[in-house]
């Protein structure tokens, strides 16, 4: 999962902000956006890890793929959701969905090699969930 397009709908939430902590290939695909989507490139100004770090620390959920953010965040006690393809690495198992090595880490998979689409569709509905609780109400 490499297309920030995937994080579209997310980011037309109403009350919610995106923010990107892509660094490196990819990170210019946030400069390009529809006119009705506004996701934030922090990553560009992330000099070292502990950028990183104080960004996750202000953010409600970190939403990542398999990265060092999702370790990052994870470690921090960040509620995170690591984003899976089917195959995906040892690290997170086959069948377990919260994560075995951080309490504030869900894990979402593919339940086919590659369904994206599928993925994303499960995440916003639970998402959605989130957003009305007040959690995110302030």
């Amino acid at each position: 999962m490499q297309e920030i397009s995937y994080f579209y709908d997310i980011a037309r939430f109403s009350g919610v902000q995106v923010y990107s902590l892509q660094k490196g290939p990819g990170e210019d695909q946030s400069n390009v956006l529809p006119e009705d989507v506004s996701i934030i490139n922090l990553g560009k100004t992330f000099k070292d890890f502990a950028d990183t770090a104080a960004a996750i620390e202000n953010m409600d959920i970190v939403l990542s793929v398999d990265t060092s953010v999702v370790h990052l965040a994870g470690a921090l006690g960040k509620p995170t959701w690591v984003l899976l393809n089917y195959a995906q690495c040892w690290r997170w198992f086959l069948d377990i969905k919260p994560s075995p090595w951080y309490e504030s880490v869900r894990v979402f998979k593919c339940k086919k090699m590659y369904d994206y689409d599928n993925l994303m569709k499960r995440v916003i509905e639970e998402l959605k969930k989130l957003v009305n609780t007040k959690f995110f109400q302030g």
